[in-house]
C-alpha cells in the first residue's frame, strides 16, 4: 500500500497530507535525517484484517514514503497531528532574507 500525499504551501509553512485511514498517531514513525523526510508505518494485517471481506478495496497496513526537503524548511520545527484518517506534517519555513535587487545587463 502507497498512500497518497498532497503537499501545499503556505507563506510560512509546507504541509504534507498523508491520507492513511484505519490507523491510529501510534503507528506513525515519523524521522528526519539529513534532508530526507521518511513516514513509515510497520502495521502488519491481522488474521481478524483479512477474512470475511466480499470486497475490500482499502486495507491500511505498512508502508513508507520519503521527501527531500528543500533548504527553506526549518528542521527544529516539523510537527504532525493524526486526525480523520489525515497525517498532515507541516514544516515550518526558514525566515527568508532576499538580498538587494541586481540589475543584470544583457551582453
Amino acid at each position: 500500500m502507497r498512500p497518497p500525499v498532497n503537499v501545499q504551501e503556505h507563506s510560512d509553512r509546507y504541509e504534507l497530507f498523508v491520507f492513511a485511514p484505519g490507523l491510529s498517531k501510534a503507528d506513525f514513525q515519523i524521522t528526519l535525517q539529513g534532508d530526507v523526510l521518511t513516514i513509515a508505518v510497520k502495521k502488519q494485517q491481522t488474521e481478524e484484517q483479512s477474512t470475511n471481506w466480499t470486497r475490500r478495496e482499502y486495507q491500511p497496513g505498512a508502508f513508507e514514503r520519503q521527501f527531500v526537503l528543500n533548504e527553506k524548511i526549518d528542521r527544529e520545527n516539523i510537527s504532525a497531528r493524526y486526525e480523520d484518517g489525515v497525517l498532515v506534517v507541516s514544516m515550518a519555513k526558514l525566515p527568508w532574507q532576499e538580498g538587494p535587487q541586481q540589475e543584470i545587463t544583457v551582453a
